[in-house]
């Protein structure tokens, strides 16, 4: 789900009057911008000091985009650096360091990824220790689908390793298989949406995010009815548990044989942003994802949250409880664009001027957790041929959506083709 989601009025009570404003309003972020600091650090422009810029070199930038290309980088690395001392230690002097000697290429879209133009790979793959692993048996769950509000079944059933994980949607007409791939994304408005053809299904980050969690690497996915994955509980827990009740057992190809499952390993920084919204992975040891979120309602404001990919219990205990949220005030816009049909005070939290409509939340932080169940499902579309689709990487994610989420995984998938 992205920012701004919310849901039909009808089966909501009005929310409370609003508190009054605070006496002190909070400290926006400056990008340092003042005077003085252009000149404490003149050193970043100008062409006396290009040399400080692996990419003075490249002969398909010109001085205006280095210009600008550092500009951004060194925007982007105060801000790192300034949430490292005022909120959590998630930057050290090394990404800084990276990040701001790195350059700005394949610009389109309002977004890019980042790179240093040197010698070195910027994705590599690399082993697991883990062979690929599939259902043991079919499980099957329904409901409605969050935005078509229409009913649909989905199974989930074992697949061979290598087949990777994708969809089969059926019904009398035609059989389409859909491919859990970005590639294969149609469209990103409040839901990823996967589609061939006329053939689509809607809103697959929840499952998606289940899946690659706690490990499902090959996965037939069968839908009937609606062309929407069912919301149930608004998280990816009744997926876990319905991945549970089968268990997981080693998948094996055609010929018999288990399959290494590998994973991408970045080694220089990939950046993806639109406005002051992005998404970077960085080289770390291990994978690790940092979801940031700025919301005006004061009972959301401002979060942060780290999981590490240790195991899979760790994504079962701290993600994937995490439900779907949305902003009241926002109800009759997005209900007049035909969207949020299916949601209900039981399977989505609903924020308003003045506060939660339907406490308690699992977590303090569940929206920012549950922001970071998004991402972890549209990241699992980076999976190919049964191995894993979160990269070896420290991924920072701040106030981003669907589709710069995505955006994002094209940017790694066209890394590791062209190195």
């Amino acid at each position: 789900m992205t920012k701004g989601l919310c849901y039909h009025s009808s089966p909501f009570p009005p929310p409370p009057p609003p508190p009054p404003p605070p006496s002190m309003s909070s400290k926006s972020l400056r990008f340092f911008s003042s005077p003085q600091h252009r000149r404490r650090h003149h050193h970043y422009r100008g062409e006396k000091n290009q040399h400080h810029h692996h990419h003075h070199h490249h002969p398909l930038l010109s001085m205006r985009w280095r210009a600008s290309s550092s500009n951004l980088s060194r925007r982007i690395s105060h801000l790192f650096a300034h949430f490292a001392n005022k909120s959590f230690g998630i930057w050290s002097q090394q990404h800084t360091t990276l990040f701001t000697r790195g350059c700005l290429s394949d610009l389109s879209c309002q977004s890019t990824y980042l790179t240093s133009l040197s010698n070195n790979v910027l994705t590599s793959k690399t082993e697991t220790g883990q062979p690929q692993r599939t259902l043991s048996g079919p499980v099957t769950r329904m409901g409605k689908g969050l935005h078509s509000g229409e009913e649909s079944t989905l199974t989930l059933f074992p697949a061979t390793a290598g087949e990777g994980r994708y969809f089969v949607y059926m019904n009398d007409i035609v059989t389409e298989k859909i491919s859990a791939s970005a590639d294969n994304v149609v469209e990103t408005r409040l839901s990823t949406c996967l589609g061939i053809g006329h053939t689509k299904v809607r809103t697959v980050e929840h499952l998606m995010s289940a899946l690659e969690g706690i490990g499902v690497n090959n996965c037939r996915i069968e839908l009937r009815g609606g062309q929407e994955v069912p919301l149930l509980d608004g998280s990816a827990s009744q997926w876990v548990k319905a991945v549970e009740e089968v268990g997981l057992s080693i998948a094996q190809d055609r010929h018999g044989c288990q399959l290494p499952a590998l994973s991408l390993k970045v080694h220089k920084p990939i950046f993806v942003f639109d406005g002051d919204s992005f998404v970077a992975a960085f080289p770390a040891p291990a994978t690790r994802v940092t979801c940031g979120i700025d919301f005006p309602q004061q009972a959301i404001g401002r979060q942060w949250f780290t999981w590490y990919h240790c195991n899979n219990a760790s994504y079962k205990s701290e993600i994937a409880a995490a439900r779907t949220f949305g902003i009241y005030e926002q109800i009759e816009q997005l209900q007049q664009a035909g969207l949020i049909k299916g949601a209900s005070l039981d399977n989505a939290l609903v924020c308003s001027e003045s506060g939660w409509l339907n406490p308690p939340l699992r977590f303090p932080d569940e929206p920012c957790r549950h922001k970071l169940l998004d991402l972890v499902g549209d990241l699992a579309l980076c999976a190919q041929s049964g191995h894993l689709g979160l990269p070896v990487a420290h991924i920072i994610s701040f106030k981003a959506s669907h589709s710069l989420h995505v955006k994002f995984c094209k940017a790694i998938l066209q890394a590791a083709k062209d190195h």
